[in-house]
């Protein structure tokens, strides 16, 4: 999810700049939590019609009165599965780059107690790339952003977002008025020496 036309004056992030403007957040598309969701929702459902198979099964084992094995057996599965929902859930909603008018904050969740979180300013991005491969990403319009820059750190990936044309073609804009500032600076500079 994209929200580079929103006004996000009200907002703000822990390590933004007094004078840093927001100019768009944006998360993984919603394709890709809901790919995790359609395979919950299989597991959950290939159980469920298990459930009326399980006197067939007690027939063909032998067996009486398995249904409270299998319904623990069941009701365990399907709390690791909502609790996979929920990481799931967790690591698609705390996974966000920030774009203000000077860099781009990426804070990546990993697992419920570990966040890391990295920047990159843009007079330091030399080159930057987007790529949609396949039917899905091309008819959902979302892919990949990559940004190739000189720093210590030297490639910065955004994965599977939306919109990855429009967040390249900002990112390549806030790029060049990087360097035209860095430059200006450099004459003023210059002059006033």
């Amino acid at each position: 999810m994209t929200h580079h036309f929103d006004d996000f004056s009200q907002y703000h992030f822990r390590g933004q700049h007094d004078d840093e403007k927001i100019l768009s957040v944006i998360h993984r598309h919603w394709f890709d939590i809901a790919m995790h969701y359609m395979f919950i929702a299989v597991v959950i459902s290939v159980l469920f019609v298990g459930l009326f198979f399980v006197g067939d099964i007690e027939a063909l084992l032998g067996v009486r009165n398995i249904m409270p094995l299998v319904l623990f057996v069941y009701s365990t599965v399907v709390i690791f599965l909502w609790f996979y929902g929920f990481l799931i859930w967790i690591d698609y909603w705390l996974d966000v780059w920030i774009v203000t008018d000077q860099r781009v904050v990426n804070i990546e969740q990993k697992g419920l107690f570990s966040r890391h979180v990295s920047e990159l300013h843009f007079h330091t991005v030399q080159d930057v790339t987007s790529k949609v491969q396949g039917l899905i990403p091309t008819l959902l319009n979302y892919g990949d952003v990559e940004v190739q820059t000189a720093a210590e750190k030297t490639r910065f990936l955004f994965r599977r977002v939306p919109e990855p044309y429009a967040i390249k073609a900002m990112l390549v804009e806030r790029q060049r008025r990087a360097h035209q500032e860095a430059i200006g600076k450099v004459s003023h500079d210059g002059v006033e020496d």
